[in-house]
């Protein structure tokens, strides 16, 4: 009987210390910027935004390598240009442009609450981050070059993007 109750309280915090790591981001724009080999998982959990110096052809190929056991469920897409501002919902989103140079701009989760959303759904967007007085920063991107970027970060761009989305059992039921 104790055992159960000791179990079953080890098991309670152990999901209350994994929802509060996961829903807590960094306050300061700090952008990790290095190349491929340099980049292991103990840098991106740092949760801040990562731009990989090297061109990585096959995007899909870090879900096997830099992110291997790191996620349950990942969704690719495209999304045609110009990306209305959007808030990361996965885990880890790793954006890249493989036609052309992109720009990129993000914000700091922070600031998530200085924007008018529809609906009151994060994800459809009402106002460009040009209209907006929230600080963002612009990432150019060459082709080939990849953007990570943590979870809850705004994010839009003027051109089509890649996105491959990395959720695990948290992010997959909160978003």
């Amino acid at each position: 009987m104790y055992t159960k109750l000791l179990l079953s309280v080890i098991v309670i915090l152990i999901i209350i210390v994994y929802v509060n790591y996961y829903t807590n981001y960094k306050k300061d724009y700090n952008i990790l910027q290095s190349y491929l080999d340099n980049i292991d998982l103990s840098v991106v959990y740092e949760k801040y935004p990562i731009v990989i110096y090297d061109r990585v052809i096959n995007p899909s190929e870090l879900t096997k390598t830099l992110f291997a056991y790191s996620y349950i469920y990942k969704k690719q897409y495209s999304i045609k240009g110009p990306v209305n501002p959007m808030i990361n919902t996965s885990k880890h989103a790793i954006i890249w442009c493989s036609d052309s140079d992109v720009t990129i701009n993000i914000i700091n989760p922070k600031f998530k609450n200085n924007f008018k959303w529809e609906k009151k759904v994060a994800t459809q967007p009402l106002k460009n981050m040009e209209d907006t007085t929230v600080q963002y920063v612009t990432i150019k991107l060459k082709k080939d070059q990849v953007l990570i970027l943590p979870a809850f970060w705004i994010f839009d761009s003027s051109n089509t993007i890649n996105i491959i989305q990395l959720d695990d059992i948290l992010s997959f039921f909160s978003s």
